[in-house]
């Protein structure tokens, strides 16, 4: 037994060390996305909000020349949470990193390791509720192997850190279902907290557990009394948690947390969505934007999985009479009602949605937990010969997948199934954050070896954010100009560029310079698609 045990261990050991080596080899191959900059100035804006409370003068001499708004008088930042972005800054003025190159470098290291750390708690959280190593591993993998969520593990520190922290948050909800101690009251309020501290949204698991906490606790036959103890304590350190590592609520905790709810409910950031072939305004989506994103752009098989795992779910909870008796089934309600509640708040409250579904990533946990839900429940009730053909089905998958991510390496951020259908490009945004730009920016540069590169960039994306993951001395080479006439190359991600919808913005002109007619030097392309192209007078 104690053999099995080891051997068990070390499988799931070298898995990971293989997650591990592949994340660090791989960081290096991404650009710098469009909202990396913004969080990086988010961070510095807070950390010296808490600087001047501890240590005015330390403070003034870190911030050397640089200027940051004081933090309750910035537009939108004070309303995100800073538990990922204060830390970065932290640590890159710790280790004085003073070029935007290693600075940006420093913040896709973090972000994939926080992931990575994310994928250990995932493959806990399966494993408590499944008590099957295996299974635990598969929704692991299911993870890791998809190709948008591998690409942003490394440069999206908004939507993928949240995602890790939402699976923190749900692992000690599970730990707290089980078994109601101090320990895990505090560990499970703390890491909800954390959820909540890095989005807002993170409060709907503290709010769904205290709920899942009553209603199992009352058909157990516990007394109010003993409820109320253990929920005020709870709620108690819930609250004292995220005002505690959310600078912006220390002033006034209740008013400013409700003026972020508010805020964040229905963002008022404007942009238009290329969605099946139409622009459409941000805050005006269609009931069927949400799904058709999801089932889009995730492993086909895992979609199939999911909603048998989903129908198989909602019988359960409405058939059996004991279903908050069972801790396990407790575990299970918690995870569909989070996301039944998410799902349908989105269409009531009518949020905002842009970039395709990034801003819901962190409700892909909770359709894989799902999918794994489903075949755990199918191994359990079919034969032999069931286990053998859902063993192939993976296979397949995952080979399938595998050479996809490999093929198109690292441009996996637009990944569409075939559900999707053919000129996808035409019907969905693609590269909207411009990491195809790094891989054509490296082949200009090496292109033209020597001499000042003037670049002319066609697209709302503003391409200055992808030269930081550059040198000083290649930064330095490329010159951005305002014209095509000044430049000697022209470089799109395609981002905006059809002449009714870039009315509205600043590089509106560039309908009277139309791109058909010149040369084409190098393209980016996944799936025969073009992505990003250079273009040389």
């Amino acid at each position: 037994m104690r053999t099995i045990l080891f051997d068990q261990k070390k499988i799931v050991f070298f898995i990971f060390f293989i997650f591990l080596v592949i994340g660090f080899k791989s960081i290096n191959d991404y650009g710098v996305s469009s909202d990396e900059y913004n969080s990086r100035v988010k961070g510095f804006t807070t950390l010296k909000y808490i600087g001047e409370k501890i240590s005015p003068e330390l403070t003034k001499k870190f911030s050397k020349d640089k200027v940051f708004e004081s933090l309750h008088e910035t537009t939108h930042i004070k309303y995100y949470g800073v538990v990922y972005e204060a830390p970065a800054a932290f640590l890159e003025v710790i280790f004085g990193i003073e070029d935007k190159n290693n600075q940006f470098k420093l913040r896709h290291y973090l972000n994939f390791i926080i992931f990575f750390v994310s994928l250990i708690f995932f493959y806990k959280l399966l494993n408590n509720r499944f008590d099957n190593w295996k299974l635990s591993i598969l929704g692991v993998l299911m993870i890791f192997l998809s190709p948008r969520i591998f690409a942003n593990s490394f440069y999206n520190n908004k939507d993928i850190i949240f995602l890790s922290f939402f699976i923190f948050s749900i692992y000690f909800s599970f730990c707290f279902i089980e078994k109601d101690n101090n320990k895990n009251i505090i560990l499970s309020s703390l890491f909800s907290a954390l959820a909540i501290d890095v989005r807002i949204a993170g409060i709907v698991t503290p709010a769904i557990l205290t709920l899942v906490y009553i209603i199992s606790k009352i058909k157990n036959g516990y007394n109010i009394k003993s409820i109320s103890k253990q929920l005020i304590k709870y709620l108690f350190f819930l609250g004292f948690f995220t005002t505690v590592f959310w600078p912006y609520l220390w002033s006034n905790p209740i008013k400013n947390f409700y003026d972020a709810f508010v805020q964040m409910s229905s963002y008022p950031h404007k942009i238009y969505n290329l969605f099946k072939g139409e622009y459409l305004l941000s805050t005006n989506m269609p009931i069927d934007y949400l799904p058709t994103w999801i089932i889009y752009t995730t492993p086909i098989i895992y979609i199939i999985f999911f909603i048998i795992g989903f129908i198989y779910l909602l019988k359960i909870f409405f058939t059996d009479k004991k279903f908050f008796l069972n801790q396990n089934q407790n575990k299970d309600f918690l995870i569909i009602a989070i996301l039944l509640f998410i799902f349908f708040s989105t269409l009531l409250l009518g949020a905002t949605f842009y970039n395709g579904w990034r801003q819901f990533y962190f409700l892909y946990p909770l359709i894989i937990y799902i999918s794994i839900y489903a075949i755990f429940k199918i191994l359990n009730k079919f034969s032999k010969k069931i286990i053998f053909l859902v063993t192939f089905i993976f296979i397949i998958s995952f080979s399938n997948t595998s050479y996809w991510m490999i093929k198109n390496h690292p441009h996996q951020y637009v990944y569409f199934n075939f559900l999707a259908g053919k000129n996808f490009n035409d019907k969905f945004e693609m590269d909207y954050w411009g990491l195809s730009y790094k891989e054509n920016i490296e082949f200009i540069l090496d292109y033209q070896k020597t001499g000042k590169i003037n670049l002319f960039n066609i697209s709302h994306y503003k391409l200055y954010h992808s030269l930081w993951i550059f040198s000083n001395e290649e930064r330095n080479r490329i010159n951005l100009v305002r014209s095509p006439k000044e430049a000697d190359y022209i470089i799109t991600n395609y981002y905006y560029i059809n002449p009714d919808v870039t009315k509205g913005f600043k590089n509106a002109k560039m309908k009277d310079f139309p791109i058909e007619g010149l040369k084409v030097l190098k393209e980016v392309k996944v799936d025969g698609v073009s992505i990003n192209t250079i273009f040389k007078k």
